[in-house]
């Protein structure tokens, strides 16, 4: 790849974090070791793609209300055998 292409790719890359940081709250530290800018395209297209899903995903529920919330046998109710 030429140069002109990576300043192409790194900014692409940017414009999407920036995106990300609106739509999902997404936060971008900075590392100690460069990416080349093609691997860091297909992780954030990773990235978003595990946000999307995540924000259409059913809500979360407890154990109890997979199981129909059932009753709760008061302690002294309940048999020692």
């Amino acid at each position: 790849m030429i140069t002109g292409d990576n300043d192409e790719l790194n900014m692409e890359n940017e414009l999407e974090k920036l995106k990300m940081q609106a739509q999902f709250g997404a936060k971008f530290f900075p590392g100690n070791m460069e990416l080349p800018p093609e691997l860091e395209a297909e992780w954030l297209k990773n990235v978003r793609a595990f946000e999307e899903q995540y924000q259409n995903a059913p809500p979360l529920q407890t154990m109890a209300q997979i199981l129909g919330n059932p009753g709760v046998k008061p302690l002294h109710e309940i048999s020692q055998e």
